[in-house]
């Protein structure tokens, strides 16, 4: 669940039309790369909460979501870069603050330059999990507690871990094989009855179900 003002909330009761924007970066995240698009430059928008197969929240998913993004312009959008989308309401008088809806990284792209236009299929933090835990040479000690293997798949992916996860101090997993960094999540999310997900500003949370 998000923090959201007052105003939107009350808006969000109304009628009030939603307006979307994206800021897109180099695939660093590079600040002085960013560009921001409004409404006037998106022609399409869509986010598709997951792009696997768990296409519900249960216990032991990890939720990811892609965007597909259709922009009217000519600037040069280069593989994997980063996209910010945010949302915000407005009835024709009053607007309401921005709201981050997910960080994604660019996967496909197509270019039509008669038109003008560039068509983006991107994908979120998920997918950097999709590769094997373990690291050639690197047995290490097993059973290990399930908090230092999330720190370590962290640490690898680059995400930053949602202040609201809460990990058992005690939980063990045995040795994972050739699991991959999804899986093993998803392993874990299971042991604590819930699922991973990327909050609207890129962050990995596990949100427990009860």
């Amino acid at each position: 669940m998000q923090s959201t003002s007052t105003l939107y909330k009350t808006m969000l009761a109304g009628s009030a039309a939603r307006e979307v924007k994206v800021k897109v970066y180099d695939k660093n995240g590079t600040e002085s790369s960013k560009k921001t698009y409004t409404q006037d430059e998106i022609t399409s928008c869509r986010r598709t909460a997951s792009a696997y197969s768990d296409s519900a929240p249960v216990p032991g998913g990890c939720v990811s979501a892609t965007l597909d993004l259709e922009l009217y312009t000519t600037d040069t959008i280069p593989e994997m870069a980063m996209i910010k989308l945010f949302c915000r309401l407005n009835d024709g008088i009053t607007t309401s603050e921005w709201i981050p809806q997910g960080v994604f990284y660019v996967d496909t792209r197509e270019v039509d330059t008669e038109a003008g236009l560039i068509t983006l299929e991107a994908v979120d933090g998920l997918r950097k999990a999709d590769q094997v835990y373990q690291l050639e040479g690197d047995t290490g000690t097993w059973p290990r507690l399930m908090s230092t293997v999330v720190s370590e798949i962290c640490s690898r992916c680059g995400y930053t871990l949602d202040t609201r996860t809460s990990l058992s101090s005690t939980y063990k997993m045995e040795y994972p094989n050739d699991y991959t960094m999804r899986e093993i999540l998803g392993y874990i999310a299971a042991a604590h009855g819930g699922f991973w997900t990327m909050t609207g500003d890129g962050k990995l949370r596990l949100a427990q179900l009860w």
